[in-house]
């Protein structure tokens, strides 16, 4: 499988849209040409603040982020995890979920979530104790968030993606508090760089996800790794900074080199694979 990357078109708001309650001041990007690409197309979406019985579905195009945070291409064989499911969305009482956030049919939102502003979630995703979504996060549909992870505005998940716990994103590689100067940074005084998780891809449990990298579709990321670099498609990294030991199949299961290392296979799937260099 091969995903396409390439620059996406900012979107206007529309005139006639309500501005969201607060004022985000557009941020600047670094390494543009790492931040990928084309909008995720259009999904079934219910605002946070529909009723959860008798939710009210929308389909239109998503409205556009804040200057510089793109989003991603999804395939075009994403289905929802079964054909018949519960397309109400369920949010425990002690989530903290933004009216202005977009949740997709069959949603599941557990206790202390904290989903923000713009924040839009495909449907059928399954978001676990304690999950902090950021503002203007995009997920794909089927994904599933374990427990206390930590997605901070930037990041670009697409569809069927598994989260384990306690992952951080982060999004801006030289962080610092105050100025040279000894002034404390305001809203907007710091750069932000885009991340993208490809379709199918998993994230081992306390894994770091460094600013601006690009997970390709099905890859795999071990426990305990710090993504510091890109990781192909079917890439298996571990390590710390996270290194490429091998590939990874659909399944999840290792690839074995045959043919004198020329092809990859899977022992669980007999399924063959070639890699590009």
């Amino acid at each position: 499988m091969s995903v396409s990357f390439s620059r996406a078109v900012r979107n206007p708001r529309a005139k006639n849209s309500q501005p969201p309650n607060d004022d985000i001041t557009p941020r600047k990007i670094r390494n543009s040409s790492r931040v990928p690409g084309p909008l995720l197309r259009p999904v079934s979406v219910y605002s946070a603040a529909e009723s959860l019985e008798q939710p009210i579905p929308l389909v239109a195009p998503l409205q556009a982020p804040p200057s510089g945070v793109l989003r991603a291409e999804t395939p075009d064989n994403i289905q929802p995890a079964s054909e018949e499911y519960d397309a109400r969305i369920f949010i425990h009482p002690s989530a903290d979920v933004s009216g202005q956030a977009q949740l997709g049919p069959g949603c599941r939102i557990w206790q202390q979530v904290q989903i923000r502003e713009r924040a839009i979630l495909g449907q059928q995703c399954n978001l676990g104790k304690g999950v902090y979504i950021d503002r203007d996060v995009i997920l794909g549909s089927c994904v599933k968030v374990q427990n206390y992870v930590s997605i901070y505005q930037g990041v670009m998940i697409e569809s069927g993606v598994f989260i384990g716990p306690h992952v951080t994103f982060t999004n801006d590689r030289y962080p610092r508090a105050l100025h040279p100067d000894g002034r404390l940074k305001g809203e907007g005084e710091w750069e932000l760089e885009c991340t993208l998780v490809g379709y199918g891809a998993s994230i081992g449990a306390r894994a770091v996800i460094l600013p601006g990298v690009r997970i390709g579709a099905y890859a795999m990321i071990g426990a305990g790794a710090v993504v510091t670099r890109d990781v192909p498609e079917h890439g298996l990294v571990i390590g710390h900074p996270a290194r490429l030991t091998g590939y990874a199949c659909k399944c999840g299961r290792p690839l074995q080199p045959f043919r004198q290392g020329t092809m990859w296979r899977c022992q669980t799937c007999q399924e063959n694979y070639l890699f590009n260099k």
